[in-house]
């Protein structure tokens, strides 16, 4: 158990809770079964066709204290790893407008993630482009998979014969043959 767990009251507001891994719902469901006010904001993710609901903030969720609610309730709680920021004394409430704007952005109880820009990608599925990798101008060959948002994308890179899919900055990324 947790050296810091005790039993002091808490001034009240929102904090932010750091869960462990895929283990927002199961936080929330046990900190609102000991009747604390719970807040997972989520987001819509359409993968191969498929919708599914994710955290918006993945290993975190908010809590709404009270001078009743002590430090023990929350840090006991399955799932539950630490409140963020802390360490060793109590952190301040978070500002009630971060809650509420997070709310007001919601649509059917997502918040949509910002659309891609209308401006066209410069770079093609399939097209085989440069990575700029490090200070000193070196490269990796990859091939360009898709825009994930404004400012990144998916490139298929093959290294030391291992192939894998990672998300870039689209500020590195150069057609096969240009500068990055």
């Amino acid at each position: 158990m947790n050296a810091m767990i005790d039993d002091r009251r808490i001034d009240s507001g929102w904090r932010l809770l750091a869960v462990n891994g895929k283990q927002e719902r199961l936080a929330r469901f046990h900190l609102e079964r000991a009747g604390l006010e719970v807040y997972l904001p989520m987001r819509l993710i359409v993968h191969k066709g498929q919708s599914s609901a994710r955290p918006f903030f993945p290993g975190y969720l908010f809590v709404h204290v009270t001078s009743t609610t002590s430090w023990l309730t929350i840090l006991s709680t399955i799932g539950v790893k630490s409140v963020v920021g802390r360490g060793g004394g109590e952190p301040a409430p978070l500002p009630l407008k971060v809650i509420n704007d997070m709310r007001k952005r919601e649509e059917n109880g997502f918040i949509p993630l910002d659309p891609l820009p209308d401006t066209p990608c410069a770079f093609d599925p399939g097209q085989k482009v440069q990575l700029g990798v490090g200070r000193h101008g070196a490269t990796l060959d990859a091939v360009f998979k898709e825009r994930v948002d404004k400012d990144r994308c998916r490139l298929l890179i093959t290294f030391i014969g291992r192939e894998s899919a990672r998300v870039v900055p689209l500020a590195h990324v150069a057609a096969l043959g240009q500068a990055s």
